[in-house]
């Protein structure tokens, strides 16, 4: 059972970004090869690019750092890289959000590389812009197709820990005065594939939502609806 772990980070919380993550030139070839496995299996749906790390994090402080996709892989795929000096700490986000009917959760789709069919905070992503707040309302258009002028709150409200992958999300509760078939008719138009399908549960019936699916979420869901008030 994966350990997750919970963090306040205040709402007026301060951010820095820091110098790119350095890396021995053993580590980098441990990454090389095991990033050309992955792209012989993958082919063009794998790519690199920028990411961000955490550095140090306090309640009111982040420190970040930039560094690439392939190092968070190769963590995943060989986690005893930790140990060998690649101590990196991968930064995400995730949306949970809130429509007039309920909360919106995603299954994740066949597409991903990660987690397929768990069900998740709609939307989430790595973090690839040193602003987490610009992020997740990227996240929300490009994976949900709603566009920021539809969010009428957007606040940060904790920093949760997954600790056998390294990954750190930044939660926000997100609320939007659309319906739930709104938001599913804008995912279904203008979504992305990164969800199978969006389930909106009302509040009342989050409880039974989560014991009857409880093997097929994201093991930091429930920790995440903590730190947003849900639970």
């Amino acid at each position: 059972m994966s350990v997750v772990k919970s963090y306040p980070l205040a709402p007026d919380y301060k951010l820095s970004v820091g110098a790119f993550c350095e890396v021995s030139a053993s580590i980098i070839s441990r990454v090389e090869e095991i990033w050309a496995i992955e792209k012989q299996h993958r082919g063009s749906q794998l790519t690199n690019g920028r990411i961000y790390t955490l550095s140090e994090f306090r309640s009111d402080y982040l420190l970040i750092q930039p560094s690439e996709y392939r190092y968070v892989l190769a963590r995943r795929r060989t986690p005893d890289l930790q140990k060998e000096g690649l101590n990196i700490r991968p930064l995400a986000v995730s949306g949970i959000l809130l429509c007039t009917d309920g909360l919106v959760l995603g299954q994740r789709g066949s597409s991903v590389s990660e987690d397929i069919g768990l069900w998740e905070p709609a939307p989430a992503g790595s973090l690839s812009r040193p602003d987490p707040k610009e992020q997740v309302l990227e996240e929300l258009r490009e994976e949900l197709g709603i566009p920021e002028a539809e969010i009428k709150s957007a606040r940060v409200c904790g920093l949760i820990e997954d600790v056998d992958s390294g990954v750190f999300d930044i939660v926000f509760r997100l609320e939007t005065d659309a319906t739930g078939r709104e938001v599913c008719a804008a995912h279904a138009e203008w979504g992305s594939d990164e969800y199978a399908k969006l389930a909106i549960v009302k509040i009342s019936e989050l409880p039974e939502f989560l014991d009857v699916n409880s093997n097929d979420l994201l093991p930091a869901l429930r920790p995440m609806l903590h730190a947003a008030s849900i639970l």
